[in-house]
């Protein structure tokens, strides 16, 4: 064993563990110096006492200060200073002091915190190297406390030395925190220094971790979990865990083997916990210890008082584990010989010092229940059914574990009465028979979460674990919250994909283009590439900015538009220019990952905003010249949709703009000296917008109209007014760009083809002047959610519109508008609507084949071959041909099924005596000529009424096709 010298590392002789406890507390309360109220103030001064939490949030500097940052740095640069003869300036003991060098330290913490809230390039860099290099000189005090441990004495981690290289590591841990999450590259650069074959920003946090952090900072982790647990059962505190303790005692016992191999090593304490990974593997090993060894026999056990004692005294002595080992086989953790309970609980049975080749103690690992089926997937009616059944169950079994007469643990009965919400709301969303909303999703997942919440806080104060049945309760609230946590984790998904097919239902092919051309909403988007693919990649913010919001993109698509060298398309197209997308797009991160005000950071991003608004604004207005704005198609076409899009991102960077004022008003005023303030640059730069975006706007607002329809269950007035104005409104300006591309106007830039007043009473007519005077038409709809269904597609592609007439009177700030359905026409709409449902769902049994009955059959034919002619006739209604009037599907096919001249039509020419095959049918229903003839048959049957003075000659021949290829007679309908 290396030589060491021993100084002052006697222990006292103690009379009991309070004793020995009360002696180690006060050291830990010294040098545990970051959560001592003294030590922190001492640093404060009067210049900031009580002030730090001003501090809390972002700052440019990025370190931490609200929080314990600005103590831990303060501590590292003061063990960096050095005195004339270039020896350490201060001794760690005199930093905890809170009454030694006083005015020094109030100077070096200010120096710092003014560094932080500034952050400028100077000021990073002084945080950075001080972070950095301060880690590597607090690591040389660490060792040179732990070279003064005297292993001789079982308890050395109660000493002197051992609590102050346990207040240091725990603090040098905190400012290695701050390095690694906000100078992650500096980080790398620092550690590439030391070791080149480093390529990673995660190999230079592991690293860092095992070498600066190392070993020693596991040990005190674990050993204040000791003294912690040993002070909260002492003091009653209802929050106090056993399990805690040994957890504890298990991991010093195996970090105490660890420092006995490093002195017999005789290699510098970082060197060693390098090669040991002395952070990294024994903090996974204490997982791997609570996660299988606690979860087997000693998870059962109640620990009473008398318990709990013993437990503390053999854990603070060091003779719990003392005669314990582990092996790791298959990924589990098996402990060697360990400590055991007695029959009944009342004593610790001490290990006996065995050998590691001996049987290791019984592990039993039970399988994993998988959670996966308590998924929210889907927000459809049938996962909605499912959902409430699955919560139903969990209902079921946390109620069925409840003692009798109902458990007195405030906890468990708050958990299963909010459990009871949660199932009586999953049972209210199964009845309504719709697709799930937003409101309806986040009532939801805020539900399920206060769940979680209170079953969480009944497990961390169950300590009383005392028989089978208490047990079973815990293990029923564990598989609770896994279930939940599976439960609302696809939400977010399954709403994106709810919104998807309401939209394709709704707009079928019209909006596919737009959809599937923005660059931010594209699956596999370019921009992020592989690195920042992961959303928590882009969990960046500064100065403003972040990589969170669509603002990094937009001034990515800037950047490269601004180099001059690509085209709209290869910047909006998802799958061209890949690599230079995700290229800009780092280089973007890593500039705003940088900025600060004034400096080169943000005088980049500036520029790039300010050029690439030029590009943009230049790309649109060539290519608007050769879009046909009069194509009734035009909602498809891939360039006209790429424009939409980026006008929004150009919104999108103008937002941002916000972020880098001065910056980017420098650069504008060299083109426009004319502009006295960043104010006159954002008034000319909105003066440039185009009709362009005003539609872009207009179809977003009608999508996400059009969704509430189908989805909401209130305020649906409202929602009807905003689907039918916005709609107008796109129609309208669509159609003044038409006009006056054919004009001379089309010479002018874009902004200006259409007349500012023309442009004011479109939005005027589209803004809430415009919703007021339609919700009134639309009072009906509101808490009628099925009817509102049914109508948003007819409202959407105007079939329901066809004799409005909208105008504005801006005089008089008044919308007038005509034409309008009446309620009752709009009910025929729903329910020949509802009628097509029934049309599909018909045609999907035809195609399958399978009937047990005629009656069947000839239903299913009537509602597949009306249907159908209702669709290809352009949504006509049908006429009686005994009436004239008009009918509703429904009442057109109940007619059509008793009729004995449409069930003979469905019979086989070859064989009268049998019907048709079902796939006939469904190949007649799906023909537009077949149906065609049975429209125009329906066609002359009305018209012969209609020219007959009295009454319809119904029994008058008509000739009826002959069946060919095997498609039946058309119906005489």
């Amino acid at each position: 064993m290396k030589e060491v010298e021993l100084i002052d590392e006697k222990l006292p002789e103690f009379e009991n563990i309070d004793q020995k406890m009360e002696y180690a507390n006060n050291l830990k309360k010294i040098y545990d110096a970051k959560t001592n109220p003294a030590f922190r103030e001492s640093l404060e001064g009067p210049l900031y006492k009580g002030k730090m939490d001003q501090f809390k949030g972002g700052n440019p500097g990025k370190l931490s200060i609200g929080r314990s940052a600005g103590y831990s740095i303060t501590v590292l640069a003061l063990l960096l200073e050095k005195d004339k003869a270039g020896n350490p300036k201060y001794t760690f003991e005199e930093i905890c002091d809170p009454n030694a060098f006083v005015e020094e330290k109030q100077k070096m913490f200010d120096k710092y915190i003014k560094a932080t809230l500034r952050g400028n390039d100077e000021d990073k860099k002084l945080i950075h190297e001080t972070l950095t290099n301060g880690l590597k000189r607090g690591s040389e005090v660490v060792s040179d406390y732990a070279s003064r441990l005297n292993l001789d004495d079982p308890n050395y981690e109660y000493s002197p030395s051992f609590q102050k290289l346990a207040g240091l590591s725990v603090m040098m841990h905190d400012a290695w925190q701050e390095l690694d999450a906000n100078y992650s590259k500096e980080q790398l650069d620092f550690v590439q220094r030391e070791a080149p074959d480093i390529k990673t920003k995660d190999e230079a946090h592991d690293y860092m971790l095992d070498k600066y952090i190392g070993m020693m900072t596991e040990f005190a982790n674990d050993q204040y979990k000791i003294m912690n647990g040993y002070q909260k059962i002492k003091n009653n505190n209802p929050t106090a865990n056993p399990l805690s303790v040994v957890t504890g005692a298990f991991m010093v016992n195996e970090m105490k083997k660890l420092v006995e191999d490093w002195r017999e090593n005789d290699i510098p304490l970082t060197e060693y916990s390098l090669k040991k990974q002395g952070r990294t593997f024994y903090h996974n090993l204490e997982g791997a210890f609570t996660g299988s060894f606690l979860n087997d026999d000693w998870i059962d056990t109640r620990f009473d008082d008398e318990l709990s004692q013993q437990l503390v005294k053999h854990s603070i002595q060091g003779t719990l584990f003392k005669g314990s080992s582990y092996e790791i086989k298959n990924e589990e953790l098996n402990v060697i010989n360990p400590p055991i309970l007695d029959s009944d609980n009342s004593k610790v049975i001490l290990p006996k010092p065995v050998k590691v080749e001996k049987k290791a103690a019984k592990s039993v690992k039970t399988a994993k229940e998988d959670f996966t089926k308590y998924g929210f997937t889907s927000l459809d009616p049938n996962a909605v059914k499912k959902n409430a059944k699955l919560i139903g169950e969990l209902y079921k079994l946390i109620d069925g574990n409840n003692t009798w007469g109902g458990s007195k643990n405030n906890n468990y009965k708050n958990t299963l009465s909010k459990l009871k919400e949660l199932k009586e709301l999953s049972e209210k969303y199964a009845k309504h028979g719709m697709v799930l909303g937003e409101p309806e999703m986040v009532r939801y997942r805020s539900l399920a979460n206060d769940v979680d919440k209170l079953a969480e806080k009944y497990l961390a104060e169950k300590t009383d674990i005392n028989s089978p049945y208490a047990q079973k309760r815990v293990d029923g609230m564990k598989k609770l919250r896994n279930a939940l946590k599976a439960n609302v984790a696809p939400l977010k998904e399954a709403a994106a994909s709810m919104k998807e097919a309401v939209i394709k239902e709704v707009f079928g092919d019209v909006n596919k283009t737009y959809n599937e051309t923005d660059p931010w909403r594209c699956d596999n988007n370019a921009f992020y590439g592989q690195k920042y693919a992961d959303p928590k990649t882009r969990e960046l913010s500064n100065n403003g900015f972040s990589l969170q919001r669509s603002g990094a993109l937009s001034i990515s698509i800037f950047a490269l538009a601004a180099t001059g060298k690509y085209t709209m398309d290869e910047l909006m197209d998802n799958s061209k220019l890949r690599a230079e997308k995700a290229a800009m797009y780092d280089t973007v991160a890593e500039h705003i990952k940088n900025s600060a005000p004034g400096n080169e950071h943000s005088k980049w991003i500036a520029e790039q905003i300010y050029k690439g608004q030029i590009a943009t604004e230049k790309m649109i207005e060539d290519t608007a010249k050769t879009v046909d704005f009069s194509n009734p198609n035009i909602r498809q076409n891939k360039t006209f949709c790429q424009m939409l899009h980026l006008t929004l991102h150009q919104q999108d960077a103008w937002q941002e703009m916000a972020h880098c004022q001065n910056e980017i008003f420098e650069i504008a005023k060299h083109d426009h000296p004319e502009m006295n303030s960043w104010n006159d640059y954002k008034k000319w730069w909105t003066g440039r917008n185009t009709p362009l975006r005003d539609i872009n706007d207009a179809m977003n607002k009608q999508q996400n109209a059009a969704v509430e329809m189908m989805t909401h269950k209130e305020n649906l007035d409202n929602t009807a007014s905003i689907l039918v104005l916005q709609g107008a409104f796109i129609k309208k300006t669509l159609k003044s760009l038409a006009d006056l591309q054919k004009s001379e106007a089309k010479d002018k830039p874009m902004r200006d083809w259409i007349p500012r007043e023309k442009k004011m009473e479109n939005l005027a007519l589209a803004s809430a002047v415009g919703q007021q005077e339609l919700k009134g038409k639309f009072r009906y709809l509101d808490n009628d959610p099925k009817f509102s269904q049914l109508v948003t597609k007819g409202i959407v592609d105007g079939t329901l519109l066809k004799n409005v007439e909208m105008s504005m009177d801006m005089t008089k700030g008044k919308a007038k508008i005509t034409g309008f359905p009446s309620k009752e026409e709009m009910k025929e709409y729903a329910d020949n609507q509802k009628f097509l449902k029934k049309t599909d769902m018909a045609l999907d049994r035809l195609k399958a084949g399978k009937y047990k009955s005629v009656d069947s059959f000839i239903k299913d034919s009537a509602y597949a071959i009306f249907g159908q002619m209702y669709r290809m006739s352009g949504n006509r209604p049908p006429i009686d041909a005994k009436t004239g009037k008009k009918l509703t599907l429904e009442e057109y096919a109940a007619k059509k099924i008793r009729s004995k001249d449409f069930q003979e039509s469905l019979r086989s020419n070859k064989n009268p005596s049998k019907f048709v095959k079902p796939s006939t049918v469904v190949k007649m229903a799906t023909n537009e000529e077949s149906m065609r003839k049975i429209i125009e048959t329906n066609k002359k049957e009305a018209l012969r009424y209609t020219n007959a003075k009295k009454g319809p000659t119904i029994n008058a021949p008509v000739k009826e096709p002959k069946a060919q290829n095997g498609v039946p007679k058309v119906p005489n309908v």
